[in-house]
């Protein structure tokens, strides 16, 4: 039986959190545990997922957008993060989150902020990486978990993946209708990255997936997600607009 673990957020979240979340290739590389596996290349139609669930689970992501605010108090965590071309969006991942209700982030486990994984964008604006402060990626972290049999198959989200999604020819391929803020896939639609609001999202369904499928764990991971940049930027756009006042009575 695989044991593997989704996160996505829950649908009632998820018009919440796209608000404040949203190649060439990373060349960084799985433990080749797996030597057998294939190099897995993700671009921009490649395929994802997010679904309901009464958990979320590994990954809380902090609310970059607050870090841009002009006016206001800032989280003490901003003082970690510096806006620049080539950042976007931050994670964190620690398998003792399995059972986190929220992506919603506050501090690492165990303290602290020192514990991120920030996209990284090419000249471009393509998403080419995750990383955290020593240059570990994120996407080789939870592939190592998954295939591994890390993550606990009691996630509501487990459950989803299995009725809703399915890995099939190389793709992300849904099963049943999903509903994301503003869209709607079909069944047998393929889900792109996208799809989603955060790319993180589209990741660990993946993985997941290809677990279930029985794929080899894939001894190279490459991102070729066009256009990531300008996703990011437009979110901290329109999060840190000033709201127009409405006329009092």
């Amino acid at each position: 039986m695989i044991v593997i673990v989704g996160i996505v957020l829950i649908l009632i979240i998820i018009g919440v959190l796209v608000y404040f979340l949203m190649n060439r290739g990373d060349d960084s590389s799985s433990d080749d545990s797996s030597p057998k596996g294939e190099e897995l290349i993700i671009t921009d139609e490649g395929s994802e997922i997010i679904n309901e669930s009464k958990k979320e689970g590994y990954i809380q992501m902090p609310n970059i957008s607050r870090c841009a605010m002009n006016t206001g108090k800032k989280p003490d965590y901003c003082s970690n993060y510096e806006f620049s071309e080539t950042t976007g969006l931050a994670y964190t991942y620690d398998l003792s989150l399995a059972d986190i209700k929220s992506p919603l982030y506050k501090e690492c486990v165990g303290g602290g902020h020192d514990c991120w994984y920030t996209e990284q964008y090419d000249q471009d604006g393509a998403l080419v990486g995750v990383v955290d402060k020593d240059g570990v990626s994120l996407l080789d972290k939870i592939a190592d978990d998954v295939w591994n049999d890390k993550w606990s198959e009691d996630a509501g989200i487990v459950k989803m993946f299995k009725k809703d999604v399915e890995y099939k020819d190389g793709k992300l391929i849904a099963k049943e209708e999903i509903k994301f803020p503003g869209k709607e896939i079909k069944p047998g639609e393929v889900l792109k990255p996208g799809d989603a609001p955060a790319t993180s999202l589209y990741f660990i369904a993946l993985f997941s997936s290809m677990k279930l499928a029985g794929a080899e764990k894939p001894s190279k991971i490459t991102l070729k997600i066009k256009n990531t940049k300008m996703k990011f930027d437009k979110m901290i756009e329109d999060n840190t607009a000033e709201k127009p006042k409405r006329k009092s009575d």
